[in-house]
């Protein structure tokens, strides 16, 4: 994973862009329409990660050694994984029985 963290910093943490390392994709929660749920996907950006719309951006960075990506567009919705391996990455509301914690770093 790469990331793209605006330097505008918010009272509630930074937008972030999480892209996929060596790749032109980048992760991204969208709505199909206002009934659905959101959904996590991968969306291709022809340049660098700084150049896509943040309003399309999953997440935001605490600045902690724990971190939550929330959407940005879709407040509540955050990045989620199972406990069990090879388990899906997917957005859920919180309280769930999977994990929003995710520690990062620098490599």
């Amino acid at each position: 994973m790469s990331a793209y963290m605006t330097t505008a910093p918010q009272s509630d943490g930074h937008p972030v862009c999480l892209g996929i390392s060596n790749s032109n994709l980048y992760l991204a929660c969208t709505r199909s329409d206002d009934d659905s749920l959101p959904k996590l996907l991968l969306k291709e950006v022809s340049g660098a990660l700084d150049t896509i719309n943040l309003g399309d951006s999953n997440g935001k960075e605490t600045g902690t050694a724990n971190n939550t990506f929330e959407s940005v567009k879709h407040r509540g919705w955050f990045i989620s994984t199972a406990f069990d391996d090879s388990e899906r990455v997917e957005m859920d509301e919180t309280p769930t029985d999977r994990t929003i914690n995710f520690t990062l770093e620098n490599q």
